[in-house]
């Protein structure tokens, strides 16, 4: 069922077995499979089934580093508008990118510091099988030649690449599910889960002895006031608000709940599309689309079991470790004729204005001199788009996705100016490192290479900025790393069963506790970590019925 926080009497005390913090991807998942569990639960959620602006608005804060896309004059936009803050999250605003993180994002790596899971990819795998069917997914099957076959288009074709060096890897695409809209009326028709609406978790209270959490402070705008008392709490509102209320907590400990060894905030990470080099084809070459990013985003012309997929070039894992390098995502884009234009980039403004994206709080000037100045440009952008005809391809360009580098510098933290519910706002100090800028360079010129001993073409070699990021690099929206899981106290904020360390009723959900963040989308990996937490949960609850206090792992 769903209850509005203006319907709570102001300081009352509610009483539930579990109580979620957020009712995003991997909130919802958890809620979801509880239900029928014998846990009463209760899921707090900020925002209501839409969009508010005033909701939205406690996102704001101040990126201090490196600055994400053009926002104007204000740092607080990157924040305020890269997560949805209504009943689903940021499934609202998600592309439908899948794919499960490689073996490799899971290991311990010798040349990338602080890498390695607590969990193995093959843990992991059953979690995966059953995220498909939450994320209404095709088989849990990743093979290109099996999707090859499965499309059947002449669109699609494998390229015979020397796979000791570069491989083709395939995604599969959700449709995409919005959490708050396709589980709505599961989640109503539920009696033992109330979901409560502008309801937001602004403390954790503990004892002065810091050993549970015995409640959940909670406000809305509107001034009410109330709190929960549950025997399990998951915080699950994402990776920065996950570290701001661990902070805030701070009652009983200066530095925050759950950071005894300064760890929460740090290992901010984020996932970039970073342009790099024009590709060259010498000669045509037939079925190659799939690895085409402008051809294959949700094209039905390349789907098979109900779903579209799309194919990228990956280095092997072997390669990585010889040179040293990251994971990646590589693909080739087709330059439409307009797109590089100022022209084009204004429409793209115009157009994340009115999707209510909060890129631009105000229309600019420079966007409607663009806009009305170039028609031409403009009309034939659009048609580029919607007709995806080669006769519009003005060129290609290789583009990239690195996995982010474990950074303890790159962090979330407090600053004195507070929002409208009295909470602190964040700093954001995001620090992307060189490593993620030499396996770019790196990786170009490998691909360029195959591409030369197939007959194909070339990769014109391009070098990133020696000090900064190109301008015309897009940021992807992933929010990681800030509570990171590590079995060592000392190493991590929370265990292997996403429990924080130094709370035995507090568990974390969602990608802040991912240690490294591989190269994917990061959706499929929160949602099987979510069913895994819930299913840990469920344990813990038997476990607790049969023996006298809770227990603890």
């Amino acid at each position: 069922m769903f209850l509005d926080s203006s319907r709570i009497p102001d300081g009352k005390v509610l009483e539930f077995d579990c109580c979620i913090c957020g009712g995003g991807a991997a909130g919802l998942t958890i809620a979801l499979d509880l239900i029928g569990s014998g846990l009463r639960t209760c899921v707090l959620e900020s925002g209501s089934f839409k969009r508010e602006r005033s909701t939205q608005d406690l996102y704001a804060g101040r990126n201090i580093s490196q600055i994400y896309e053009d926002v104007g004059d204000s740092f607080q936009e990157y924040l305020r508008s890269t997560r949805c803050r209504y009943l689903g999250g940021s499934s609202n605003c998600w592309g439908g990118w899948c794919r499960p993180y490689d073996e490799i994002d899971f290991m311990k790596r010798e040349w990338v510091p602080h890498s390695g899971w607590p969990i193995s990819r093959t843990e992991l795998l059953p979690f995966y099988e059953k995220a498909h069917k939450v994320l209404k997914l095709g088989p849990f099957d990743y093979d290109p030649r099996f999707w090859q076959e499965a499309v059947g288009s002449r669109d699609f074709r494998i390229l015979p690449f020397n796979e000791e060096l570069v491989t083709t890897q395939i995604s599969q695409f959700s449709t995409p599910v919005r959490f708050g809209r396709d589980y709505r009326d599961e989640i109503a028709k539920a009696t033992d889960v109330v979901t409560v609406l502008h309801a937001n978790a602004v403390e954790l209270e503990t004892g002065s002895d810091i050993d549970q959490v015995q409640r959940v402070h909670v406000r809305n705008l509107a001034g009410v006031r109330f709190s929960v008392k549950s025997r399990f709490v998951v915080l699950a509102a994402g990776g920065v608000e996950n570290a701001r209320l661990l902070l805030a907590s701070n009652r009983f400990r200066k530095t925050g709940l759950g950071n005894e060894n300064d760890l929460v905030g740090r290992f901010f990470m984020e996932h970039a599309v970073v342009p790099s080099g024009r590709v060259v084809f010498t000669k045509p070459v037939g079925g190659t689309n799939i690895y085409d990013a402008a051809h294959y985003y949700k094209n039905r012309k390349l789907s098979a079991n109900g779903v579209p997929v799309a194919a990228h070039f990956g280095i092997s894992e072997a390669e990585q470790e010889r040179h040293g390098i990251l994971n990646s995502r590589n693909y080739i884009r087709s330059i439409y004729v307009g797109d590089e234009s100022p022209a084009v980039e204004s429409l793209k403004n115009l157009y994340f204005l009115a999707s209510r994206y909060y890129k631009h709080r105000q229309i600019r000037l420079s966007d409607i001199r663009n806009f009305v100045a170039h028609p031409g440009v403009i009309t034939t952008a659009i048609l580029a788009r919607l007709t995806k005809s080669a006769r519009y391809v003005a060129g290609y360009r290789m583009e990239h996705v690195v996995e982010a580098c474990p950074n303890s510098d790159s962090r979330i933290t407090l600053d004195t100016e507070r929002d409208g519910l009295g909470m602190p706002k964040v700093i954001l100090d995001w620090r992307p490192t060189d490593l993620q800028r030499r396996t770019i360079t790196y990786v170009q010129r490998l691909v360029g290479g195959e591409l030369q001993r197939l007959g194909i073409g070339y990769v014109e070699e391009w070098e990133p900025p020696a000090k900064s990021w190109p301008k015309n690099m897009q940021w992807v929206w992933h929010h990681m790393g800030t509570t990171r899981m590590h079995q060592d106290p000392i190493k991590g904020v929370v265990n292997e069963h996403c429990r924080v360390h130094s709370v035995p009723n507090l568990f974390i959900a969602g990608s802040s506790v991912f240690p490294t963040v591989g190269p994917d989308a990061p959706t499929l990996t929160i949602v099987a970590l979510a069913l895994r937490l819930a299913e840990h949960i469920k344990r813990q609850a038997l476990r607790a019925k049969q023996t006298p206090s809770l227990a603890s792992t």
